[in-house]
Order: structure tokens, then sequence, then C-alpha cells
């Protein structure tokens, strides 16, 4: 695991046989730095991660956002540390010189044990192995060794089981709200396509209609226009086919006929 200073966590595979697969997932943790990353004793799949701001609790299995969030109230976090005899619980030191207890099973809000070392704020936490003793160190090189007492009435394998119902059922609720956020983005998808087609048929209509007018205003037009050729035709060939009342040859035959009188 890979911490960056935009705030993403990096999965890596050292296994790899192609160079895309080096970063199997990206978790989006912060806008800030990740200052530590550590993985759950008991459940290697549960991992915690640590900004300035807050405490993140992660499930390789759910890469969209973190199972828990634990906010501090007063200072900055430094470092955090999984028990290595208590599944739940986590250690996180401040800058306040302050080391906190938290049990993800009990309180997410608040940590369920809070007291102070040191005035100039520890730096890093670490758990003794198989053992109720932690180390803390300062930024003056000051480590201060400590033995947590037992605050649960919890055994340890009913905490295992509590915890492993619990990363079974933010599994399922993770995956039926990515289905939700994945059915609601696809009914969107469709309205939105069916309004496109809407619009697309009524401007089709309202161009195919202007298009009629259009062409029955021009079919009148040219009407119009053929019409009055043809009556302008019509008075043009009247014009020239005028003939006189009186027949040229009705003229001689009448001069003829009154001569013969005479």
């Amino acid at each position: 695991m890979l911490g960056t200073e935009q705030g993403a966590l990096l999965s890596c595979n050292r296994k790899f046989k192609d160079p895309r697969e080096v970063v199997s997932a990206c978790y989006p943790s912060s806008t800030g730095p990740v200052l530590a990353i550590e993985r759950n004793t008991f459940f290697p799949k549960l991992f915690a991660s640590c900004s300035t701001w807050d405490v993140k609790v992660w499930s390789e299995d759910l890469a969209v956002s973190p199972m828990f969030n634990l906010l501090s109230k007063d200072g900055y976090v430094t470092d955090v540390a999984w028990s290595n005899t208590n599944a739940p619980f986590l250690f996180v030191t401040k800058t306040t010189g302050c080391l906190e207890l938290w049990d993800v099973l009990v309180k997410n809000q608040d940590p369920i044990l809070s007291f102070k070392l040191e005035s100039d704020g520890l730096v890093c936490v670490h758990p003794k192995q198989q053992c109720e003793q932690i180390a803390c160190g300062t930024g003056n090189g000051c480590i201060h060794l400590l033995e947590v007492p037992k605050y649960t009435s919890f055994s340890n394998k009913h905490e295992k089981n509590l915890l492993s119902s619990m990363i079974d059922r933010e599994g399922k609720r993770e995956k039926l709200l990515e289905g939700m956020t994945r059915e609601q983005r696809a009914r969107e998808r469709i309205n939105k396509e069916k309004n496109n087609v809407s619009a697309s048929m009524e401007s089709t209509v309202m161009y195919s209609v202007d298009e009629v007018e259009e062409n029955e205003n021009g079919n009148i037009k040219e009407f119009d226009s053929n019409l009055n050729s043809e009556l302008n035709d019509e008075e043009v060939d009247d014009t020239v086919e005028e003939v006189p009342f009186f027949d040229l040859l009705f003229v001689d035959t009448l001069k003829s006929i009154l001569k013969n009188e005479v």
C-alpha cells in the first residue's frame, strides 16, 4: 500500500506481469497528504489511513468510500496503528501530545480513551508484538512505553466474529448503494435521451409544417404568376387576331353589284 501527497491510496502488486497491473486499486482518501497506512493484524483486507485531519478505516472490497471516518476534535493526527491483541482497537497520536484509543465496534464518534503524554506532541506509535504494550515517540527523540489496560468485555474470538460481521455488512451496504446509484444514473440517462428524442421530433414536425406552408405559398404564387401570364397572352392574341367589320372580299362583291345596277 502506498499513500500520495494528493491524498490517494494505491494498492500495488509486486508480482505483476503487465505494467498496467502494478496499481490494482486506488482509494480516494482526502485532499491532504497521506501520513500513514496500517493493515489490521487479524483482517489483512482491513486497513487504516491517516491524514492531518482524520483517520479512515478501509476495506479492500470497497474502493469507493471508507467504512469509517474517525474525526479528531483537537490537534492534528500524526500516526495510526492497529492493536496486535484486539482486532477493533486503533491507536492514534496527535500534535497535542495525546494518545487516543479507538474501538470501531463500540464508538466511531469519539475515542474510548485519550490521555496526554507530552506537551510538544507525539509523532509516531508502534504496538509491541503479542503484547499489551505500545511505544510512542516524540520529535525530541523521547520514547514512551505504555501498557494498555483491557477496555473491552468481549473475548478475542467474539471480537473477531463481530468485526467480520461488520465488514460483511458494510460491504453489502456499499454494494447496495452502488447498485442504487448506478440504477439512478441509468434512469437519468434514459430520461435525458427521451427528452432529446422528443425535442428533435418536435423540431422536425415544426420544420415540416413550415416547409409545407412555404410550399403552399410558393404554389399559390406560381399559380398566380401562370394565370397572369396566360391572361396577358390572351390579350395579346386578341389584339393580333382582331379583324375589321367588313371583310375585303365582301367589299369587292358589293362594288361589282353596284356597278351592274348602274
